[in-house]
């Protein structure tokens, strides 16, 4: 099924919008995507990989919505399914929340560690005691909770690894990535890290 088949059938549409804007996030931060065969069903593979335009880094990417829910119930379970997409290369996951925006609103602005930043301890590690991802965007765009004279700001909360298992030699890509996520102006110089 086509990106536009899926965007046209009511179940599979909130699915299919989201890859699209996990797609156009890498765009923006300035990578290339080369989208995997969503036919080859003798492994599992993310949803594309990205190549860095200027580093030539590639990365993995998989974008997961949770179903409508007042929770964040299950949120674990659906990053740990898409990390066992992982196919080497540093791995980034997109996942929406999809949850009314009061509830959202409270939840992305508690001071961290807050609910959403711990989902992260319930991921499971690599064998060495790593971080499977390299970044997880987490993000909550409420638009099927409300009619279309009702706005409700998209939320994003973005979680780099400072352990993760695959290592890359340039980590500005993740910070270009995550100013995309933002929709804010990609920096001209990123922090140091010590």
């Amino acid at each position: 099924m086509t990106i536009l088949d899926r965007l046209k059938n009511k179940d599979q549409f909130r699915g299919a919008r989201y890859e699209l804007f996990a797609t156009a996030t890498c765009i923006r931060a300035g990578f290339d995507i080369a989208f995997e065969n969503e036919r080859d069903g003798t492994k599992k593979h993310p949803e594309f990989i990205a190549t860095h335009k200027n580093t030539k880094q590639q990365i993995s990417v998989e974008a997961k919505t949770k179903k409508k829910s007042k929770t964040l119930n299950g949120t674990c379970k659906i990053i740990n399914g898409a990390l066992a997409k992982e196919n080497g290369h540093p791995f980034v996951a997109f996942m929406d929340l999809n949850l009314p925006d009061q509830i959202a609103e409270k939840e992305f602005n508690a001071p961290v560690p807050n609910k959403i930043t711990n989902i992260v301890d319930g991921i499971t590690s690599s064998k060495n005691g790593n971080d499977r991802f390299n970044m997880i965007i987490f993000t909550n765009q409420p638009h099927n909770f409300y009619t279309e004279d009702h706005f409700a700001p998209t939320r994003t909360l973005c979680v780099i690894s400072d352990k993760a298992e695959r290592v890359t030699a340039n980590t500005d890509i993740f910070w270009s990535l995550r100013s995309a996520a933002l929709q804010t102006n990609i920096p001209n110089e990123f922090p140091d890290k010590n």
